[in-house]
């Protein structure tokens, strides 16, 4: 079956750039007749073997150790049978972080992804912890209560993020993947800071300058660069705006005096 969408989640040996799979948690999901987004498939797990040994962080979030996959199938072999030439879409809380790992196995082609973690931030923008289990137990408590002492299993994992991609999808009224993947390009623009001295303000409301200033400096997040440029485009509208108005008033209080000043030289009352 070719355009497959796969929610995914990888275990991986640490954060940094070269980090390797520990663990692939994987499930096909698609939208039935009715619109409604079902997994096609129970979530799959395979533990793998890196190449680099696992961070002390990774075990503490994990507790999966190097001594446990000496004869686990290569990252390499495990990630190129799973995310293969069938998978369009590939669906995660924070994708971007899985698709780089994965990257790591050899699998560099373009997939269009849907980061459900930018979903949840564009839904529920105020007061809210976005991390995946919270989500879960603000959206379906009690599953979570049930199934949430799993976390950071990546079978489990897979598991929240189609429940609470599920209940997101109804709640926004979406109807089928394509539907999907341009609501989460949507989201994945962010509307409020999440970094540096000003985070947490909605980003129109950032100084011009400290904008213009970023983007002189260079973002990594494309999408964060992109809101950047949107709303310096916005605020220097406003500006040109705002200076046009101020021009026309002296305009026309210029020509009103210049007007009453030609009356008083004829003689006549002025307007």
């Amino acid at each position: 079956m070719n355009n497959r969408a796969l929610v995914l989640d990888v275990e991986a040996t640490g954060i940094s750039d070269d980090a390797q799979a520990t663990e692939l948690g994987w499930c096909d999901v698609y939208f039935n007749e009715k619109g409604e987004l079902q997994p096609s498939s129970k979530a799959f797990v395979q533990r793998c073997k890196p190449e680099l040994p696992i961070s002390f962080g990774s075990m503490a979030v994990t507790h999966i150790h190097d001594d446990e996959l000496v004869n686990e199938p290569s990252h390499r072999d495990v990630i190129q049978h799973v995310v293969n030439d069938s998978v369009s879409y590939v669906i995660g809380h924070n994708i971007d972080y899985d698709m780089r790992v994965i990257g790591n196995a050899g699998v560099n082609r373009q997939f269009k992804r849907i980061c459900t973690l930018a979903i949840a931030r564009a839904c529920y923008p105020v007061d809210t912890d976005h991390k995946l289990l919270a989500m879960l137990y603000m959206l379906d408590y009690e599953f979570a209560r049930e199934h949430g002492k799993s976390a950071h299993s990546a079978k489990f994992d897979v598991m929240f993020c189609v429940r609470i991609l599920r209940i997101m999808c109804i709640n926004n009224n979406i109807t089928n993947m394509e539907q999907l993947y341009q609501f989460s390009e949507h989201c994945r623009v962010p509307a409020y800071l999440r970094f540096g001295k000003h985070k947490g303000k909605h980003i129109d409301d950032v100084d011009l300058s400290y904008k213009q200033y970023m983007l002189g400096k260079g973002l990594d997040d494309p999408y964060t660069a992109l809101a950047f440029e949107r709303s310096v485009a916005k605020n220097l509208a406003q500006i040109a705006e705002r200076n046009r108005i101020i021009k026309e008033k002296k305009d026309q209080e210029a020509a009103r005096a210049a007007a009453e000043a030609f009356l008083r030289g004829s003689g006549q009352p002025a307007a």
